[in-house]
């Protein structure tokens, strides 16, 4: 039984092995944290933007006039919109009118909020009646979703 080396790792060993996992997951977690809402709120943008797509879609597909009504403004951002469209055929969209589907963005991404600067009205031509400039938030950072008179929706 002489000349037999011990096989294994010491406590010392281990516990050292320990500690260096602990230090650089603690330097980790805050840049990870800053990643995941980056993440968070790039995906609420991009729902949103898809959304926005959709209802000029959905103007040019029913060949009728689409609204999106955001809950919040710039002053007071909400995370909730509506998507209308005019199915009385009366050339006006009254909120809840048509088909009527409401978005909770904070049903997917729990921290963020929606503001728009006015409420986009889609035609059926795909062009839309003015400007809209929709923030999306976190808090700490934006992104700024822009509608154009000619209808084109995207993420600045």
């Amino acid at each position: 039984m002489t000349g037999e080396k011990n096989k294994g790792f010491t406590l010392v060993e281990l516990m050292i092995v320990v500690v260096l996992i602990a230090i650089l997951t603690a330097i980790a977690a805050p840049a990870y944290q800053d990643y995941m809402a980056r993440s968070r709120l790039n995906g609420a943008a991009r729902l949103v933007l898809s959304d926005l797509a959709s209802a000029r879609m959905d103007a040019v597909k029913m060949n009728r006039r689409t609204q999106v009504y955001f809950a919040g403004g710039y002053a007071s951002p909400a995370a909730s919109y509506r998507i209308c469209d005019d199915a009385s055929g009366d050339g006006t969209v009254a909120d809840g009118e048509g088909r009527n589907i409401t978005r909770n963005v904070q049903d997917h991404f729990f921290d963020i909020s929606v503001g728009s600067n006015n409420n986009p009205i889609f035609l059926p031509n795909g062009t839309a009646t003015n400007m809209a400039t929709i923030n999306v938030s976190n808090g700490t950072d934006t992104r700024q979703i822009t509608i154009t008179i000619a209808g084109r929706v995207w993420i600045q």
